[in-house]
């Protein structure tokens, strides 16, 4: 049995590449359109001649499979079609191409079609991608470039995304110049990352609260606005002294006013220290402090009683009994009893105040007059 099968291994191999090679022929002879001669021509259609015993077909023409599935002489155009999809067309060099807007690309079964051109940079870009029929190629939708994606695939991704995520969140993509930009108020540094642009203006320092040394009255060299400012720590009081009447740098952001929270700069000193407080102004100087008043109180003495042994007035109260006494030795009997009972009043009454005391010798003496009065008139 093996010795048959190793006899017939030659004639089963001739027979298989015979009818290859057979078969082989017979389709180039057909893509050739060339077939039998004589009147067999016309099975393959109106568009078939004889020519030096073969079949041909007519230029522009190629033979292809007809509706029954034979061969049959169909135009260049309609090869392509069959080949490539509707969307294809013969070119000038015989071969074929898509029509305006389709490029070759793969449809739903993984075969190559002529497709939409959109749908092909879709398929390879994304959805933000779109067909340049000018440059035949795909390109990104306005606001979208090429950037690689986590899967090293290149897609059409969101423009400023893109710039963000390279530059820093100030940045932006400018389409004029189809680069990444940095925002208005803020610049690249040293690793290109878009950062906030330092205005640094000179203010003139017109002077210092004279009851608070971290209060500042300052005025811009750039628009000529004048601020109040309180500024905190970092800055002493002696090295802001030496600015008086000078100027110093504030440093004020992205705009030209001042803000809280911007910096003053003692350029000469290398110190720095933040407004805590502002207010604008159109002083240019704060107000001398006002003088305290001298609120001094004097309270008067009130008047103390003076025992009647130290005052002048009692001596010369003794004096007036002494003298009263003589005049009792001269006086008469009913007469001194009389006295006797003006002077008990006044003896009762000498206990008194020292205003009365001065009441008490005004009576004495008015009474003194009229005892000598009365005395006249008796002598």
């Amino acid at each position: 049995m093996k010795n048959l099968l190793k006899l017939a291994q030659p004639a089963i191999i001739f027979a298989l590449f015979g009818t290859t090679i057979v078969f082989g022929g017979f389709l180039l002879l057909t893509h050739d359109a060339q077939a039998q001669y004589g009147s067999s021509c016309s099975d393959y259609g109106i568009m078939a001649y004889e020519s030096g015993g073969y079949c041909k077909c007519m230029s522009g023409y190629v033979m292809g499979e007809g509706v029954l599935g034979n061969s049959y002489c169909i135009s260049e155009t309609q090869a392509c079609q069959d080949q490539y999809g509707f969307n294809a067309r013969a070119n000038y060099s015989g071969g074929c191409e898509c029509g305006y807007g389709y490029v070759f690309g793969k449809n739903y079964s993984g075969q190559t079609q002529c497709v939409s051109g959109d749908s092909a940079c879709h398929d390879e870009y994304g959805i933000m991608s779109r067909y340049d029929s000018l440059s035949d190629t795909c390109e990104c939708s306005y606001g979208y470039i090429f950037d690689t994606n986590m899967f090293g695939d290149q897609q059409c991704t969101n423009a400023n995304q893109v710039c963000r995520s390279d530059h820093g969140y100030r940045s932006s993509y400018d389409s004029l110049s189809n680069k990444c930009e940095c925002d208005s108020g803020y610049t690249f540094d040293d690793d290109y990352q878009c950062v906030e642009k330092q205005n640094n203006v000179y203010f003139k320092l017109l002077d210092i609260n004279p009851e608070n040394d971290k209060e500042l009255l300052i005025k811009s060299d750039y628009d000529y606005s004048k601020y109040i400012v309180r500024v905190g720590v970092g800055c002493l009081s002696t090295s802001i002294e030496r600015y008086r009447g000078k100027n110093l740098v504030v440093n004020l952001g992205t705009d030209y006013s001042v803000d809280t929270f911007d910096t003053v700069v003692l350029q000469d000193h290398s110190q720095t220290c933040s407004i805590m407080h502002k207010e604008k102004t159109y002083d240019d100087s704060f107000p001398e402090p006002e003088e305290e008043e001298d609120y001094s109180y004097y309270f008067q003495s009130t008047q103390t009683y003076t025992p009647p042994q130290t005052t002048p007035k009692q001596a010369t109260v003794e004096q007036e009994v002494q003298t009263d006494e003589t005049l009792k030795e001269e006086v008469p009997r009913g007469e001194q009893e009389m006295i006797d009972e003006v002077e008990t009043t006044e003896v009762s009454t000498s206990s008194d105040t020292d205003t009365n005391q001065e009441d008490l010798g005004v009576v004495k003496e008015s009474f003194f007059k009229k005892i000598i009065s009365f005395f006249k008139s008796w002598f």
